[in-house]
């Protein structure tokens, strides 16, 4: 009887906790929820459809034959009227790990895929041709293959919020219409494009989008799956 009745506590304990341990899936539907609604209910407000980026410009040197005699301009690029687009479209990379307690608050981890955003430029060049005419040309950067290391935590009696938002490395594509550069001077040109806009998308990301998902994290009832 004695081991009966242990056997029967054991049991009891087990399917209360069944009863409130997080699943996957209960992590799965809170980030998918909060990237697909209430991340949506802040998109105005902090102008997610399109995240002004600052304006910048750079300049490649022409190349000189045998160190003397120019073959080419130097090339100038001005870029404006920068815009991040996509954030309200970024979705969870793969599954959602469970809510454990991390110094006891309640912590959520999940892998975010940033690769549907991608930066837009107007740019005028010169330097293309011998004749130093400016021509404007519609530039893309494209955010591919990147994600974000994203954890949630929640301490007692209040709202959750963003702990970690960390990007291991930005990998992007340059779209550009053909110019005239050749091919090495468009390798160069596209890596100019590529230092000149990494660091304006990073402060997009963990500026303007970071403090919108910690104002959606703030929404009324928002709540981690309990551990």
């Amino acid at each position: 009887m004695k081991h009966f009745t242990q056997a029967r506590v054991i049991l009891v304990t087990l399917l209360a906790h069944s009863a409130f341990a997080s699943t996957q899936e209960d992590a799965n539907r809170f980030i998918d929820e909060l990237l697909g609604q209430r991340l949506r209910q802040e998109a105005y407000r902090f102008q997610l459809d399109g995240v002004p980026l600052d304006d910048f410009k750079f300049k490649i040197k022409k190349e000189l034959e045998l160190g003397i005699l120019p073959t080419h301009r130097d090339i100038k690029a001005n870029f404006t009227n920068g815009m991040l687009k996509g954030l309200t479209m970024l979705r969870r990379k793969a599954g959602c790990n469970p809510t454990v307690y991390v110094e006891n608050k309640v912590t959520l981890t999940c892998p975010l895929d940033v690769s549907n955003t991608e930066a837009t430029y107007t740019s005028f060049v010169k330097g293309f041709n011998i004749v130093g005419q400016v021509k404007e040309v519609g530039v893309k950067v494209k955010i591919i293959d990147t994600f974000v290391n994203f954890e949630i935590q929640e301490e007692q009696n209040q709202h959750p919020a963003v702990k970690t938002f960390h990007i291991d490395k930005l990998r992007t594509l340059v779209e550009m219409p053909d110019i005239g550069f050749n091919e090495e001077r468009q390798s160069k040109f596209k890596e100019e494009v590529e230092k000149g806009v990494h660091p304006l998308i990073f402060n997009a990301l963990t500026g303007k989008f970071l403090d919108a998902l910690n104002s959606a994290l703030r929404q009324n009832n928002v709540k981690l799956p309990p551990v």
